[in-house]
């Protein structure tokens, strides 16, 4: 009956990416002239499209078992398939909480619930680390309209370690935690300064390389000749993903729409954007989904 029921899962599961692939692709506006703009990029770029993503997603699957040092040993072929799972599953969840569900696949049952904290902290990190290059880029480029914006992300600069040390701070002394927080106190607990230091580290450098990938593709559609303009577009873009809810019909949307929000370019310029965008977001986002969705429909979950 459990087998049934994870096959079941596994069927919905490819279905409704499936759908949601094509509900978002097949919906664009002018389909054949950013088919134009994307055909007029050389073979070479795809390439170091595919490698970029493998260094990104590498990097994460890196990150993750360092988060997990601490709860359980596992090897970076199993982070690497755990991290393109959670890319799965995130597809169909708000605030990616489905990267979670996709992710403790690949670990011990009684490690599930409190690896929630080290998922937690991990995307925490990649949000300050994006808020923290967003701010400065945001200030050079956005429009005075969007000032709020700015605030609102240095506010959240500050409270957020703020927030975390104090949560960290009541579970490393509390002496009253409840019995069902009793596994995330211990997991809050076993993190360490240099452990966090890493992610952190970790963090910047996936940033970088996703962003310098998104910079040479806009370099390469002729959006700019400015490296550094298109960075610091690039810069604001993540910036104002971070504020979104993201799943994968609202997070193509927003990945591809907002490049028009941030660059100011002429109206026949706007399919070689949106064509950037796409590659973009197929090289890092929707190819690792697939390989992340068969990672999940091949698993087999054996009772530990």
């Amino acid at each position: 009956m459990k087998s049934k029921l994870i096959t079941a899962a596994k069927i919905l599961l490819s279905v409704a990416i499936i759908w949601i692939i094509y509900t978002y692709f097949f919906h664009i506006e002018n389909p054949r002239e950013v088919w134009f703009a994307i055909q007029s990029i050389p073979s070479w770029v795809y390439l170091i499209g595919i490698l970029s993503a493998i260094i990104n997603w590498g990097i994460e699957a890196r990150k993750w078992q360092v988060l997990l040092q601490q709860l359980e040993s596992i090897s970076y072929a199993n982070a690497f398939r755990s991290t393109l799972s959670g890319t799965a599953v995130s597809n169909i969840f708000p605030f990616r909480i489905g990267e979670y569900l996709g992710r403790i696949v690949y670990l011990k049952p009684e490690n599930r619930i409190p690896a929630a904290v080290n998922s937690v902290t991990g995307g925490t990190v990649q949000l300050i680390v994006a808020i923290g290059f967003g701010i400065p880029a945001a200030s050079i480029l956005l429009p005075e309209k969007y000032s709020w914006l700015i605030k609102l992300a240095m506010v959240s600069v500050l409270s957020i370690p703020i927030v975390a040390y104090l949560i960290y701070t009541y579970f490393k002394n509390s002496q009253f935690t409840a019995k069902y927080l009793k596994n995330i106190a211990e997991d809050i607990r076993k993190f360490t300064l240099p452990q966090l230091l890493h992610v952190l580290w970790l963090s910047v450098l996936r940033y970088l390389v996703f962003a310098s990938f998104y910079t040479f593709l806009l370099y390469q559609f002729q959006i700019s000749p400015h490296y550094f303009y298109i960075f610091t577009g690039v810069a604001c873009i993540y910036l104002l993903q971070s504020f979104a809810p993201s799943m994968a019909i609202t997070d193509a949307g927003l990945r591809t729409g907002l490049p028009f929000l941030v660059f100011n370019i002429p109206t026949h310029m706007q399919p070689a954007l949106l064509g950037a965008a796409l590659i973009n977001y197929t090289a890092n986002m929707l190819v690792p989904s697939i390989i992340g969705l068969l990672f999940i429909v091949t698993q087999k979950i054996k009772g530990r």
